[in-house]
């Protein structure tokens, strides 16, 4: 549908005047699918936008969908046109930038747009599409973060009013919903619901709804007779293919042959000789080809496999572990690091060329990045600002961590007077980073500068760095006090966070499965020997996620900790409460409560943990 300019702008004049934050507005009051609407969005007040933006739209078909739309400067703000499917009956939107980054999703609730039929009603199951968006992918997309209890609002509501609509249109993902918010409550619904898709139902898709329905909710045996049932009748589907590849990669793989054997095995009992079933196994012979720095296979099984964005990938995330990821740890191997680092670039590059895209583009940020490390930790201090200097060009979007890195790298390569006019121009913009900080009091030293003038830049660094923190935690939990909470620790105790009054209390979220926990685990314990004479500090690693029963967790739980040497003290979230409480979102995740009991830091765990402890250490 297309508008007159003069229309356009009454419509946006009119609406932009009338509201104190930022919406989102087709121009047709009850928008129809399978024709092209013209949306209008008028952004916050005061929100800063860059230049260039995109409308990204999520919704509910056949299966989770996105698609992007450019957005149009008008007058008052903006518009885009977006052609709805047939098949659905909401939208959610957010506004991102070119570089794939979040500009505004309502405050964390998306923008929701409905469609209506020729009697402009809305359909019955709107909000159950809604909500199972909301459910689903609506956080990785969009960060969208609506509380399991609205989500379940919106399921219910809908099934008190259409009744017809209980077992049908995402009914699995309200019961999904319903454990997270409810936990055991939720059980006697779940194999209600399993016994009549059984007694009704002999698709595999829909007996494999109801296997990941019990493993959701930790219902082991029902999962294992279910996966039994589907193998039997099901030889060679989806689940039989995962059950081998599960297999395949708990086996051990020591030799290329090793692996294709594997590889024909799985060809030939499941007729896929598919590019996507190939990769797997590639891809594990490329990364025993990098350990062994075989380059005849490293090139071989390069060309072999038909995801180069996937070879790409493992070049650098080898490459980074060789370099050791942070700016203090020693690389392991150097040269080889860089080589492969080098080839990640290549590989990028060489995708660019065929298909010029933001996403290919930001992903050449991350593996320049890391080249830009490498290169600094040899030495070659201009190479690496090279680097690192043409990310920050390129793309003017480079994250904090990157401009520490860039801050630490000019200042061996261009000397430190060029890092301080850095460093005190993104103070004055508004970024905040402990790190920044402590090269600026660096540079300070060095150039024999007055302390008086970095304490008043490191004043207002800290207070910025207080307040933005201040306010993603009260967003996230309504107030900076930390909520109490009993667990039981490995040993039987019944352990309290009151218990920990005036002290700093470092609280650290994971799970036994979780890799990225487990890989920030060294830092960590280094962390607790640094302190463990200083009984105002303690520690507490609250174990969750895990849908185990207690005894399993403990006795898991001890093993992993006795096995890996950590002197951790592990609490059990055996009820997922905690972790509900504190609405982690992701793990590994920690948070930092100063001694008056507010929490002073939330977020991942890193070597800015051991700055958080000192400045909390200094402030008492």
């Amino acid at each position: 549908m297309k508008l007159t300019l003069s229309a356009l702008l009454i419509f946006v004049v009119n609406f932009a005047s009338s509201q104190e934050t930022g919406k989102i507005k087709p121009i047709d009051a009850f928008p129809k699918t399978g024709t092209e609407i013209t949306y209008f969005y008028t952004p916050p007040k005061d929100l800063s936008l860059p230049d260039s933006l995109q409308a990204v739209i999520l919704f509910l078909g056949k299966n989770s969908q996105t698609k992007k739309e450019k957005l149009s400067k008008e007058t008052n703000g903006y518009s885009f046109n977006f052609k709805a499917p047939d098949s659905i009956s909401v939208i959610i939107i957010g506004i991102k930038d070119d570089k794939n980054r979040i500009v505004d999703n309502n405050n964390n609730h998306g923008y929701i747009s409905y469609f209506y039929d020729k009697n402009n009603h809305k359909a019955a199951v709107a909000d159950i599409e809604l909500a199972t968006m909301l459910a689903g992918f609506t956080n990785y997309f969009l960060e969208v973060k609506e509380s399991n209890e609205d989500i379940l609002k919106l399921y219910e509501n809908t099934y008190k009013k259409n009744p017809s609509l209980v077992y049908k249109n995402n009914y699995n993902s309200y019961l999904n919903t319903l454990y997270r918010a409810k936990k055991q409550a939720a059980i006697p619904k779940i194999i209600a619901y399993g016994k009549k898709i059984e007694s009704e139902y002999q698709s595999e898709p829909k007996l494999d709804e109801i296997k990941y329905l019990y493993q959701n909710a930790g219902l082991k045996e029902e999962e294992k007779r279910i996966t039994e049932i589907i193998l039997k009748k099901f030889p060679s589907g989806q689940i039989a293919r995962e059950t081998f590849m599960n297999n395949y990669f708990s086996s051990d793989k020591n030799t290329e042959e090793d692996i294709l054997a594997s590889m024909k095995n799985y060809i030939e009992k499941f007729n896929d000789s598919s590019a996507f079933a190939k990769q797997n196994f590639y891809s594990d012979i490329l990364f025993l080809a990098l350990q062994s720095k075989n380059w005849d296979n490293i090139l071989k099984y390069e060309e072999l496999s038909p995801n180069k964005l996937s070879v790409a990938m493992k070049y650098n995330s080898y490459a980074w572990n060789l370099c050791g990821a942070n700016i203090e740890d020693s690389a392991k191997e150097p040269e080889f690091a860089k080589i492969i680092s080098r080839r990640s670039i290549d590989v990028i590059e060489s995708m660019i060329k065929q298909n010029n895209n933001a996403d290919l583009w930001n992903n050449w940020d991350g593996y320049t990045d890391t080249y830009a490390l490498i290169l600094y930790k040899q030495k070659q201090f201009d190479s690496a600002f090279y680097y690192q200097d043409a990310i920050l060009k390129r793309s003017n979007s480079m994250g904090v961590d990157g401009k520490e890195r860039y801050a630490l790298f000019a200042s061996s390569a261009k000397g430190p007077a060029f890092a301080k006019e850095f460093i005190e121009k993104e103070l004055s913009n508004g970024v905040t980073s402990s790190r920044l900080l402590e090269s600026l009091k660096t540079i300070y030293q060095e150039l024999n500068l007055p302390d008086e003038e970095f304490v008043k830049i490191k004043a207002k660094g800290d207070a910025l760095l207080k307040e933005k923190m201040e306010k993603q935690i009260k967003a996230k939990l309504g107030s900076v006090i930390a909520k109490d909470f009993i667990l039981t620790n490995l040993k039987g105790q019944k352990v309290s966070l009151s218990s920990f009054k005036n002290k700093i209390v470092i609280i650290d979220f994971w799970a036994t499965w979780c890799g990225p926990c487990r890989s920030s685990f060294p830092g960590t314990q280094q962390l607790i020997n640094k302190y463990k004479n200083q009984p105002d500090i303690a520690f507490l690693f609250i174990d969750t996620w895990e849908r185990k029963d207690l005894k399993q967790m403990r006795n898991e739980a001890q093993d992993f900790i006795t096995k890996n040497n950590y002197t951790f003290e592990v609490l059990l979230d055996d009820k997922d409460k905690v972790v509900g409480d504190y609405k982690v979102d992701g793990i590994p995740t920690t948070f930092i409560i100063d001694k008056s009991g507010k929490i002073a830091f939330m977020g991942h765990p890193s070597n800015d943990i051991g700055v958080e402890i000192e400045k909390l250490k200094n402030a008492n």
